[in-house]
């Protein structure tokens, strides 16, 4: 019998795919997605061990620490670390663009830092177990971070993801360095807590020392400046980081005891996996928006928005039914069954990350256009949400407030998909 001729279009199909993936190794992709798989494993590494040596109590201020740097993360360096990315990209890989910014950047950056220091310093004795000191972690932590997300912004901005994966990747191996020195021959609650703020820090050192190129085009770019960008981005990614994050800090407001606020930071901090991941790739998909918003053809990308939110709510039920079975196991397997708290809110935790990634990635298509401010409403509307679920849930405080965090995700989610689709022209980027 004759054999059927192969199908072109298949073939041209499989031409194109090898190629596409071809084009992701070339430009490093493949690095960043092994520095997010990274920096991810070995966040959950330090958790564990943290938590399994020092016992729930005593890691309890570490937990407070992680979730407040969480906050800070969102509110402020993430939007910067995306301000420069944009800002870089646009001007064609040129980091002089960021000259006229990087003061405005580095003074909000440290007053941030030492406004923290101050916040853990005077709540200390319910924060912090009364070990004062630790304010001080906090406020190095800020520094720190703040500078390795400013460097992770001009790599992604020049499209250089090969160095952005694996300076992510530097900064927790080098974290977990120290945190297996001190766990080995110093462990306690204090000594710990200095881990986190100096795991940047050799990269950094690195990167003054060795890596601070600049791109240059033919002329000088015109210099970027913060303005409404970066109110706008910190408003938007402050609070869809905020709705994931800031859980232990609710649960600490409503009574609960140092175990419980371990429990829950634990279980948000395992159900984050997968936005840990899609979050260091942001520079992949904010740089070439960029480009194809710079050059006006657009109206495709924005044709998507409700695909996304409807993929994302399928991923998202899909996800919060199988933690609800699986969650609690498999946090007692990692953590132990003192870091264990309810299916209902191990799922809702869940399917919050999952929505926050949709989310995640419809910011991206505003802010690529420079269109920060219009993220506000759809923020706000999210955030209003989750708080009235937090107060008048008929829950109880650990659900509650897994629920407070999928409500707040799922009003923010749609009412992107809005902006994203009622978009008519692009505005300013000042």
């Amino acid at each position: 019998m004759p054999t059927a001729a192969p199908n072109p279009t298949a073939r041209a199909r499989l031409r194109s795919a090898g190629g596409a993936l071809s084009a992701l190794s070339r430009d490093g992709t493949t690095w960043l997605l092994l520095g997010s798989l990274t920096a991810g494993l070995l966040a959950y590494v330090f958790q564990v061990l943290g938590g399994r040596v020092l016992g729930s109590e005593a890691f309890a201020p570490i937990a407070t620490l992680w979730t407040l740097q969480y906050v800070v993360m969102a509110i402020l360096l993430f939007a910067i670390e995306q301000y420069e990315v944009r800002a870089v990209a646009a001007a064609g890989g040129d980091m002089r663009a960021l000259r006229g910014a990087w003061p405005a950047v580095w003074a909000i950056t440290l007053a941030v830092a030492v406004a923290v220091a101050l916040f853990l310093a005077v709540f200390a004795d319910r924060l912090l177990l009364g070990q004062v000191d630790l304010a001080l972690v906090g406020g190095a932590w800020v520094i720190t971070a703040g500078a390795f997300g400013m460097v992770r912004g001009i790599y992604g901005g020049r499209g250089d993801y090969r160095l952005s994966g694996i300076a992510t990747a530097a900064d927790w191996i080098a974290r977990i360095g120290f945190t297996l020195l001190v766990l080995a021959a110093f462990a306690s609650t204090r000594n710990l807590a200095w881990a986190l703020p100096l795991g940047a820090v050799p990269f950094l050192i690195w990167w003054w020392l060795r890596g601070r190129t600049a791109h240059r085009t033919s002329a000088p770019p015109e210099r970027a400046k913060p303005g409404r960008y970066l109110a706008g981005v910190s408003f938007a990614n402050g609070t869809l980081q905020l709705l994931l994050g800031i859980g232990p800090l609710i649960v600490v407001a409503l009574g609960e005891s140092p175990t419980a606020v371990s429990a829950f930071f634990v279980t948000a901090a395992l159900a984050r996996a997968p936005f840990l991941i899609g979050i260091g790739f942001v520079p992949r998909v904010l740089t070439p928006l960029t480009r194809m918003a710079e050059a006006g053809d657009y109206a495709h990308v924005r044709g998507l928005a409700w695909l996304v939110v409807a993929a994302t709510v399928a991923l998202a039920a899909i996800a919060g039914v199988m933690a609800f079975f699986l969650g609690p196991w498999v946090v007692g397997l990692l953590y132990g069954h003192e870091f264990v708290v309810s299916d209902v809110a191990t799922a809702g935790a869940v399917a919050a990350v999952i929505v926050a990634l949709g989310a995640l990635g419809l910011n991206q298509v505003v802010l690529a256009e420079g269109r920060p401010l219009a993220l506000v409403p759809a923020w706000t509307v999210g955030l209003l949400a989750a708080a009235v679920t937090v107060v008048l849930a008929p829950l109880d405080p650990l659900p509650r407030v897994a629920a407070a965090m999928l409500v707040g995700q799922l009003v923010a989610v749609v009412a992107l998909a809005v902006v994203v689709t009622s978009a008519h022209s692009r505005g300013g980027t000042t």
